[in-house]
């Protein structure tokens, strides 16, 4: 099999400054459970309090920004929702020290429980009481996506995740914007009831730290649907600047938690509302010197080894429903195998569909 070259981690960052709403968190104490020890390459046993969500099909906190233009004025209000790396397992208080190999206290444990214990919601605030306003400084887009047990594979959005969110420095003025690098697959018209909107919808590929590529639809508005075709085309890898939006689909937002996995539902009854990432500026293409350009060709074939990925993760997801629950599985996966039995094509026509 040839070897799919491993493209350069994607730049991914973005800002948000706002009121926070309310927190999706609890405190389990003294819970049993495992953690990697860098010095023999095992998981060890381990018990402590550990933060979990609540929910765990909602974001970890829930803010409300309103960006204001250059006049002054508020845009727009959008509630947004953020996770904290790693809280899809909990965030323990304690952890094995890479260097060391020995338990010590988890920084990250820290933060969130100044978040959990001394940051004021507005939905718990009372007696005149203000909300925190809360700065996201270090945040960055994290493919959503895994297999059902029905063999079905579930590819959304990207969720904004950071490993920080404080109540210091925060800037006067709300911000919800990001930038990231990548790789343009498909432009196309936004279409509604069979018509045209004017604005564009852009299929854009992303890597992260280990090689693998994931997409994240763009929204282009009117205004610059005509200058972002003319600057762009299919294949061309660049940097975009986008505002992170939100918009209501169906009935009014209200208090609720019916939100599905997945779908970035926040607080709906019979509608939700979704995540837009609004490009706003673009940098000139990518020239081949560029450490972040990306090869039509390299991309074929990462989009071929992210099919792989796919497969197995169906292929992993069912062997998972279907397996006693008393049956210990011999060994742990077997991805390595099922890529050497399986075949990147290396043809070179890359003309007429890039990857």
């Amino acid at each position: 099999m040839a070897e799919v070259k491993k493209i350069k981690k994607s730049q991914n960052y973005l800002q948000l400054s706002g009121v926070l709403l309310e927190t999706n968190l609890k405190l389990e104490e003294g819970v049993k459970g495992q953690a990697w020890s860098n010095k023999d390459g095992k998981m060890k046993d381990l018990t402590c309090d550990v933060i979990k969500k609540k929910d765990f099909k909602n974001p970890s906190l829930l803010l409300e920004c309103s960006p204001k233009d250059e006049d002054g004025n508020i845009i727009g209000t959008y509630q947004i929702g953020v996770d904290f790396n790693g809280i899809g397992f909990g965030i323990g208080a304690k952890q094995f020290d890479r260097e060391t190999d020995k338990i010590v206290d988890n920084d990250n444990f820290k933060g969130v429980m100044t978040v959990l214990n001394t940051y004021v919601t507005r939905k718990d605030a009372i007696d005149g009481e203000e909300p925190t306003r809360v700065f996201v400084k270090g945040g960055f887009l994290s493919p959503n996506e895994y297999a059902n047990k029905e063999g079905e594979f579930k590819s959304y959005l990207p969720t904004i995740t950071t490993y920080n969110v404080t109540s210091s420095g925060v800037p006067e003025n709300d911000i919800c914007e990001g930038s990231i690098s990548g790789i343009i697959r498909a432009i196309k018209e936004e279409m509604f009831n069979d018509e045209e909107t004017g604005r564009l919808k852009v299929e854009f590929y992303m890597f992260d730290n280990k090689g693998e590529t994931y997409p994240v639809e763009l929204t282009v508005e009117k205004d610059l649907a005509d200058d972002f075709k003319d600057l762009y085309e299919t294949g061309t890898s660049c940097k975009i600047y986008y505002d992170i939006l939100t918009r209501q689909i169906g009935a009014k937002t209200v208090e609720s938690s019916n939100g599905g996995f997945g779908r970035r539902e926040k607080h709906t009854v019979s509608g939700y509302t979704v995540n837009e990432y609004s490009v706003f500026r673009g940098e000139e293409p990518f020239e081949e010197e560029n450490e972040y350009f990306i090869d039509k060709a390299d991309m074929k074939k990462a989009m071929q080894s992210r099919e792989i990925t796919i497969e197995q993760k169906i292929k992993d997801a069912k062997d998972k429903a279907d397996k006693p629950k008393n049956t210990k599985s011999g060994g742990l996966g077997n991805k390595a195998s099922k890529l050497n039995e399986t075949k990147v094509d290396e043809s070179d026509d890359v003309d007429e569909m890039p990857f």
